[in-house]
């Protein structure tokens, strides 16, 4: 089947003396071969070293752009969902998260691994034909930009007299990433009527009529460009 291929490299050395001139330094080549026909993804973390110096690491591997995964292992051992954190450092075990707000699978190595063994993740997934994150471009900078509008309102309460329940689409189109990161096997779900929201949230906010004009108007503009 349908295979993409892409590789980066890494560059390594000790970072304090000149050694890396007598070749002792470090490549490593991090492959992703992305095989459609049997909706799968595999990364592959290869180590190049000439030198003992490089310690051990932890890796988070982010994929933007992609689906949840169905089952992922980290050299042929499965690991488990997990929550997202708000950084890498909260994590105690290996696991995979998902957020919900840029559409990103994210694969938490935790465990330290040895710069001179490859690493090999292997991820499965199932929504290929029900949901596709590639057409949803632009999708974190237009939910970034619904959440700042809401964050406008939300600051006009006691001042033009705006409550949230006046404003319920726009709350709907906000809490949608947060909906997908909580419970990423719903993003189908969460996803279908986020535009739907969207031109709802609009036409909310241009019938508050006790909203400032001037507010009214930057809020409109930064729905209306979504």
């Amino acid at each position: 089947g349908e295979c993409d291929w892409m590789e980066e490299g890494l560059y390594d050395d000790d970072g304090v003396s000149i050694d890396y001139m007598n070749g002792n330094y470090g490549n490593t080549t991090i492959t992703y071969a992305h095989k459609t026909s049997d909706s799968s993804l595999i990364i592959t973390i290869d180590h190049h070293v000439n030198y003992n110096a490089l310690p051990e690491r932890q890796y988070q591997l982010a994929v933007p752009n992609f689906w949840p995964a169905n089952l992922v292992t980290i050299d042929k051992s499965t690991v488990s969902y997990c929550p997202l954190r708000e950084s890498f450092e909260e994590y105690s075990t290996d696991c995979w998260t998902y957020d919900g707000s840029s559409l990103t699978l994210l694969i938490n190595i935790v465990t330290s691994k040895s710069p001179h063994n490859s690493v090999i993740v292997n991820i499965r997934y199932s929504m290929y034909k029900q949901f596709d994150p590639f057409w949803y471009p632009g999708y974190a900078s237009r939910l970034a930009r619904l959440i700042n509008a809401k964050k406008l309102l939300d600051d006009q309460w006691g001042i033009d007299t705006v409550y949230q329940e006046d404003y319920f689409a726009l709350l709907n189109a906000t809490e949608t990433g947060r909906a997908i990161t909580y419970t990423p096997s719903n993003i189908v779900a969460f996803t279908a009527p986020f535009s739907k929201y969207v031109l709802e949230a609009v036409i909310e906010v241009q019938d508050l009529s006790k909203l400032s004009k001037d507010v009214k108007s930057l809020i409109v503009a930064q729905l209306s460009n979504i």
